[in-house]
């Protein structure tokens, strides 16, 4: 009975605690990249109420890799523009093209992805494979 009593206590109390300091889904992402299990405690939100939120900030959000549980990232614009700034590389008859986007994120660096354009020449996409193993990486 004194064990049953405890475990009411111990989940009302955090229950009450986790109402008090609940946090919205891009106040968490602010401060740092989350997994969907620390975005979860942080909100009180349930795993698929998560991952609604998180579908409908739409572009606003960078799914990192990062083992068995991916975390999620809030970006923010930046240098004047907008948070996805193309990387342009020039070819020998002036021609522009873009070979890759750097998001800047809210909690701070940027993550780099490569443009899916495939007038990207193979010998650049080898470049940036071995300078970036993963195809994206976020740079601090």
């Amino acid at each position: 009975m004194l064990q049953y009593r405890y475990n009411i206590w111990y989940m009302v109390g955090t229950l009450l605690i986790s109402n008090l300091v609940t946090l919205s889904i891009k106040e968490c992402l602010q401060q740092d990249a989350a997994t969907s299990k620390e975005l979860q405690v942080a909100t009180g939100l349930n795993q698929s109420a998560v991952s609604r939120k998180l579908r409908a900030m739409g572009e606003s959000i960078i799914r990192l890799p990062h083992g068995r549980s991916p975390r999620y990232a809030l970006t923010c614009n930046a240098f004047g523009g907008n948070d996805r700034l193309p990387i342009y590389m020039v070819d020998s008859h002036g021609n522009n093209t873009t070979i890759a986007y750097l998001r800047p994120l809210a909690h701070g660096g940027f993550w780099q992805c490569l443009a899916t354009d495939e007038r990207v020449s193979g010998e650049f996409r080898a470049f940036l494979a071995q300078n970036n193993p993963a195809d994206q990486v976020a740079l601090s």
